[in-house]
């Protein structure tokens, strides 16, 4: 059921992509995350480091069905 790839916890900090929580606004340089009030939608394959703090808010991800995406939770 789960690949090599899925049990590997690993990951290239150079091609990942930041996304910066917080209540003020959050925010990530990436066209593949849009931001609207406290709402992240990660819309493309990827890995994506989450890191900050929000209150209030949610994470969603909106790609492909055979998209692999990866959430590297970094202090958030």
């Amino acid at each position: 059921m789960f690949t090599d790839r899925d049990l590997d916890s690993s990951y290239d900090t150079s091609s990942a992509v930041t996304v910066s929580l917080s209540d003020n606004g959050s925010t990530s340089s990436d066209d593949s995350v849009t931001i609207k009030d406290n709402t992240i939608t990660i819309t493309k394959e990827g890995t994506y480091v989450i890191r900050g703090s929000l209150s209030a808010g949610q994470i969603i991800v909106n790609a492909k069905d055979s998209a692999k995406v990866q959430l590297v939770l970094d202090n958030a």
